[in-house]
């Protein structure tokens, strides 16, 4: 996997990375798509109609799992605002809840530090903690 981590691209095997990161190592790499999570969406709302992609943590039943999924955007997933839940948010919540590996949350990490590349020097979660640790950066 290829990922940038304090400007700086890393190279390194996606069961290296999951060992790391203290992350599974299971699951497809495809990138997760919100029509996938139409109907896990729906177990957890009621009466909300937006679909995947206009999601909200608020609009999620459960209050723990409505915190849970803001802890997933901001910490784990390390975005800077959370507006509407993606669906990789949906993916590490699925995984969760219901122990489904469709997709590996070590890719959606990877995916996500590649993104946040040019976010400044410490915006990559806690991941990217532990990375920098274990490389010595």
């Amino acid at each position: 996997m290829s990922f940038n981590l304090y400007a700086e691209n890393r190279q390194i095997p996606l069961t290296e990375f999951c060992d790391i990161c203290m992350l599974p190592s299971d699951g497809g790499l495809a990138e997760p798509r919100p029509s996938e999570f139409d109907g896990f969406y729906r177990t957890l709302t009621v009466g909300d109609e937006r679909g995947v992609s206009g999601t909200t943590a608020v609009s999620l039943q459960f209050p723990a799992v409505h915190y849970f999924a803001l802890f997933i955007a901001k910490c784990l997933l390390a975005r800077e605002k959370v507006g509407s839940l993606s669906a990789p948010d949906f993916a590490v919540l699925r995984r969760a809840l219901y122990g489904d590996n469709t997709f590996s949350l070590g890719a959606i990490v990877v995916r996500r530090l590649h993104l946040n590349r040019f976010m400044g020097k410490i915006h990559g979660g806690i991941y990217a903690t532990r990375l920098a640790t274990h490389l010595n950066v």
